[in-house]
């Protein structure tokens, strides 16, 4: 996947990584600080050490839009690089005979992918490809105002050894705007409960309710201790609604597809957010020629199950029919987005 070629006279560092859009930042910051931390003359430049001289070409086919996306954004921006982006309709290597025959064998999103170097084509086995295709199209992921008059509400997936996601959203009836999203490794619940001070503050906004997973009940988060981490949250100001765990994951998951049918997205408070739940997919297997039933667990998994906790928990307020309107008062429901 990495190789390298180190000219060990002029001290020139010559880089290539392949398949780059199935890695991440952390790929090219671990091959650059083992290359150039012992060489002469190198800067060191915050995690990674940088060669004056040398170069690194990225190759890889698009994945959505994640590091190897950032990455062309950022050499389209500079000077400093060369990009160069080759589709088979445009360099005249293969056909056009050749170039039907392989759209006639595959899905037309991995033909787009594979040929064209399509970054908007779905992942292959991604879970939320339709909706976030649907929410694209109807141009419902952009810049979203806040509703000083809604509260803002979050869901959480909480990670002891990975990654903890958390979702900020607005209800308009059954309308969702989701306005933020955080996500950070090996913190202690005082660290979230500092990030969503920090929020209020800096975003003007008052908070709702806090859907939490059913793990919240466990007895530790990032060291063992004898309260539960609902109740130190609850000590801090979160105070969680436990969201019960369900048995099926393919009923969270219609769920959290239903919730994304009528939602909008924050494109820019929500970017983080938005490549998790392109790239939120299941694995192929090759035994049986399908896709496996159940998702990956991965770097996306985390901030997709979190949506997901907020489609099997949150209900929208009631909003009676004209028939029940003056009604004194109405059943609690549960989630209308839960199967």
């Amino acid at each position: 996947m990495i190789s390298r070629t180190v000219h060990e006279f002029d001290s020139t560092v010559q880089t290539i990584l392949t398949g780059y859009a199935a890695s991440t930042s952390t790929a090219w910051c671990l091959m650059n600080s083992q290359i150039c931390a012992p060489a002469s003359g190198a800067k060191s430049c915050g995690r990674c050490c940088l060669i004056v001289l040398g170069w690194a070409s990225f190759i890889g086919t698009p994945k959505g839009h994640n590091e190897f996306w950032n990455l062309l954004q950022r050499a389209q921006e500079s000077d400093d690089w060369f990009w160069s982006i080759l589709k088979a309709s445009e360099t005249g290597l293969l056909s056009a005979k050749e170039l039907a025959a392989a759209r006639s064998d595959m899905s037309e999103d991995r033909y787009e992918q594979e040929y064209e170097c399509s970054f908007e084509a779905a992942i292959q086995g991604a879970i939320f490809a339709t909706e976030m295709k649907k929410l694209r199209a109807d141009n419902r992921i952009c810049q979203l105002p806040l509703d000083p008059s809604e509260s803002v509400h979050t869901c959480w997936d909480i990670g002891k050894t990975d990654a903890t996601a958390i979702w900020f959203f607005q209800a308009h009836g059954r309308m969702i705007h989701f306005v933020d999203y955080y996500e950070n490794h090996h913190e202690s619940v005082a660290h979230y409960a500092q990030v969503l001070e920090d929020k209020r503050r800096e975003r003007q906004w008052r908070y709702g309710r806090h859907y939490g997973p059913h793990d919240l009940d466990n007895t530790h988060w990032i060291l063992p201790g004898r309260e539960k981490i609902k109740d130190v949250a609850r000590s801090l100001g979160i105070d969680f609604i436990i969201v019960p765990r369900v048995a099926n994951k393919r009923d969270a998951i219609e769920a959290g597809k239903n919730l994304l049918s009528m939602c909008w997205i924050d494109a820019q408070h929500c970017k983080a957010g938005i490549e998790v739940l392109d790239n939120y997919k299941t694995g192929w297997d090759e035994d049986h020629k399908t896709w496996k039933k159940a998702p990956e667990h991965d770097w996306a998994s985390h901030g997709a199950d979190a949506m997901m906790t907020g489609a099997c928990g949150f209900s929208p307020d009631y909003i009676p029919p004209p028939s029940d309107r003056y009604a004194r008062g109405h059943n609690t429901r549960r989630s209308a987005w839960a199967a």
